[in-house]
């Protein structure tokens, strides 16, 4: 999973404009936001694609204490991973893309809640992301 998920991390996470116009500025002549240009790696299709290893380890009858720790893994990698890109990217580094990434990052627990796996503590494994992108958008 984390394999596939991994070119998705930074489209998804960081760069995904759910709030329209918020961050659409250009910048040389570019859009900060790849994500529009590269549907396949948009917040949608990577929940679709949670959604669809949710149904084959529930298809498969999978333990549901051992899908928690698949995703409480999974969202840890990709809170880590979106973490790691945010910081090494200046141009992530302001208060739109902070409300931007938060937002994202709501979504993403919904669909814990939404799929009962909030007691799983993945949620808790996007933590770190969570306080960095409400420091930038802290004035």
């Amino acid at each position: 999973m984390e394999a596939t998920i991994q070119p998705s991390i930074v489209p998804a996470v960081l760069e995904h404009e759910a709030i329209a116009g918020l961050t659409g500025r250009r910048l040389r002549g570019r859009r900060f936001s790849r994500a529009q240009d590269t549907p396949e790696y948009s917040l949608d299709s990577l929940m679709k694609y949670m959604n669809l290893v949710l149904g084959v380890l529930t298809q498969h009858a999978v333990d549901h204490e051992v899908i928690k720790q698949i995703f409480r893994q999974v969202y840890y990698f990709l809170g880590a991973s979106a973490l790691t890109n945010l910081l090494l990217r200046k141009d992530m580094c302001n208060s739109s893309k902070g409300m931007q990434i938060r937002y994202n990052l709501s979504h993403m627990e919904q669909w814990l809640r939404d799929n009962k796996l909030q007691e799983s503590g993945a949620g808790s494994s996007l933590e770190p992301i969570i306080h960095a992108s409400q420091l930038l958008h802290a004035r």
